[in-house]
């Protein structure tokens, strides 16, 4: 099991880039827990007791290793709402930093496209502004592996467009950080357009 002491460093230079913001993080050992994205200006929730979870609105997370995870709400806590387009939430264990942002919210296919870009520069210009900020103190990643992860209440296609695909090669470019869509594996065929849709485990290795 990863040591907490890896999980300490990165912490303690997130405090020292940010340090009015302790609030942000919460521990995690669970092996399965929850992260939901609120109506309104408020940060995204970790929450380990799925009886108080809206299932429908929130990403499950698995963690079968029960590492130490840290969840860091980023909006609206360890930045503000006036400090431009932030992602929802990050984890980080001792090998990866895995940063979210939760567009569940859509109900409409052809609205798609649009919130799907959104999503994919809040999570450029998050990832972009800590790297700056950890050159700014001397801090750096600890040698974790980075990706991004975009959640959407629709079915993704396997068969990714060629503009999907550069999209994604640039924000590796950009971030050095793997971009992944993540929408539903099941579908009520009774239900119209998103209702009815399962999203697919966030799964810790």
């Amino acid at each position: 099991m990863p040591s907490v002491s890896e999980n300490a460093s990165l912490l303690e230079a997130l405090r020292s880039s940010f340090p009015r913001v302790d609030g942000c993080f919460v521990p995690i050992h669970e092996e399965w827990f929850y992260i939901v994205d609120p109506p309104g200006n408020v940060p995204t929730e970790v929450i380990s007791n799925v009886d108080n979870c809206p299932a429908e609105k929130a990403v499950r997370v698995q963690n079968p290793r029960r590492w130490e995870v840290i969840f860091t709400a980023v909006d609206h806590c360890l930045f503000d709402s006036g400090q431009g387009k932030r992602c929802d939430c990050m984890l980080f264990h001792a090998k990866e930093v895995l940063f979210l942002e939760l567009k569940l919210e859509v109900k409409r296919r052809k609205k798609l496209r649009r919130r799907i870009s959104e999503g994919v520069e809040q999570l450029r210009e998050t990832i972009q502004t800590l790297d700056v900020a950890f050159e700014d103190t001397g801090n750096d990643w600890g040698g974790r592996g980075k990706a991004a992860y975009l959640f959407v209440p629709v079915t993704i296609s396997h068969q990714m467009s060629a503009t999907r695909q550069g999209q994604i090669r640039k924000f590796q470019e950009d971030t050095g950080a793997i971009l992944r869509l993540v929408g539903p594996t099941t579908l009520d065929e009774n239900a119209p357009d998103s209702e009815g849709l399962t999203l697919a485990p966030l799964r810790l290795e």
